[in-house]
């Protein structure tokens, strides 16, 4: 179940008066509406709990592309993608993610082998100390 103060804290991230996505909506809004995050929450239940769709605006967004190298203009892999999608569908997957990353942790589901599913866990560079440790002692036996 998501709360008001899971949303409050999750509202706090985003810059106040930068647009993402195409309907426009700014961070501030949502930050200083209380009502706005009632509504919210409510919004946010309602989809998890499978009683409201999801409205189109919420999974529309604009992707853009954006030049690596000006020189190499006509090559494909030198255009990265951007993607734009609104503040509310952002907020929605920051809080959905977290309840269940929560949820996965309380009930022991995440193994702990499995280090690149696990949050502050640098999973690439302990695995690969741990490979050049091994791989080290093997040449020295």
């Amino acid at each position: 179940m998501i709360t008001v103060q899971i949303v409050n804290t999750k509202v706090r991230k985003p810059p106040d008066w930068k647009a993402f996505g195409p309907n426009g909506v700014q961070g501030y809004w949502l930050k200083d509406l209380p009502s706005l995050q009632d509504r919210t929450v409510r919004q946010i239940n309602d989809v998890m709990n499978n009683t409201r769709d999801i409205p189109d605006w919420l999974t529309k967004g604009r992707t853009v592309l954006c030049q690596k190298d000006p020189q190499n203009w006509d090559e494909v892999d030198n255009f990265r993608p951007i993607s734009c999608f609104p503040l509310m569908w952002k907020l929605m997957e920051d809080i959905i993610s977290d309840v269940m990353y929560e949820l996965l942790v309380e009930k022991s589901y995440l193994p702990l082998k499995q280090k690149g599913c696990k949050k502050k866990i640098r999973d690439t560079k302990d695995q690969f100390l741990i490979d050049k440790s091994i791989l080290r002692d093997g040449r020295n036996a």
